[in-house]
């Protein structure tokens, strides 16, 4: 079996290492051929000289900062070059456990993509506001593709790599509420699957500094591909 994990990376060079170690010893683990596509938002710490060191497959070093969802895009874009059976997605903050990983690949046998469930409304460092943004966001995604998805913001999920190459996003934001609507839309099969959420060891989240602004790009994305 061969994957692509898409890695973005903005200002991460204190947990970005580990989530690249910790992803090549579990894909060694299980026999799983693996290549990671780095794209770095133009950080202004030390995370692209992190990835250089960890010699990671493919880094792009952007000089203008983006958006998740762009940089979710030019990852999809690099995807023929290397042919792979599956297309992970993951964050580079740590949260995420990549040991998790083979747990989503022996669901995927039975769907085309696996989401990666935080069961957040559990979690006991994830702040109210973010819980209410969550269940809203999912509510309305679940209404559209009419079916009940409990986590559409979650950032570890897992494609077949017929799916991922079909996917032609146009969010200005992020990409975890249109790819499910795509991938529906497209006829695919989806799947949850529960996960563990770790608390952010180091910084904060990049993408949610405000979670009101967020709730209002999100919506104005989600208005757009509607």
């Amino acid at each position: 079996m061969k994957a692509i994990a898409i890695l973005p990376c903005y200002n991460e060079q204190d947990s970005v290492g580990n989530v690249i170690d910790s992803l090549r010893k579990t894909a060694k683990d299980i026999k799983l051929d693996l290549k990671i596509i780095a794209i770095d938002d133009a950080s202004n710490d030390n995370t692209l000289n992190v990835l250089k060191k960890k010699k990671v497959n493919t880094i792009i070093g952007l000089d203008r900062k983006v958006s998740l969802a762009g940089l979710i895009r030019i990852g999809l874009k690099e995807l023929d070059k290397h042919n792979p059976d599956y297309v992970i997605h993951i964050d580079s903050d740590g949260q995420y456990d990549p040991t998790e990983l083979p747990r989503l690949i022996k669901a995927i046998k039975h769907c085309d993509m696996v989401i990666g469930n935080r069961q957040f409304l559990s979690l006991k460092h994830m702040p109210l506001i973010k819980k209410i943004g969550n269940l809203f966001f999912s509510s309305i995604v679940s209404m559209i593709v009419r079916q009940r998805i409990e986590d559409s913001q979650s950032g570890f999920r897992l494609l077949k790599y017929d799916v991922a190459k079909e996917l032609k996003l146009k969010s200005k934001y992020t990409y975890t509420q249109e790819e499910i609507i795509q991938v529906k839309r497209l006829g695919y099969k989806i799947k949850e699957m529960p996960i563990n959420f770790r608390k952010r060891k180091y910084g904060k989240s990049k993408l949610i500094n405000n979670p009101f602004e967020y709730g209002f790009k999100v919506m104005l994305d989600i208005i757009r591909f509607k």
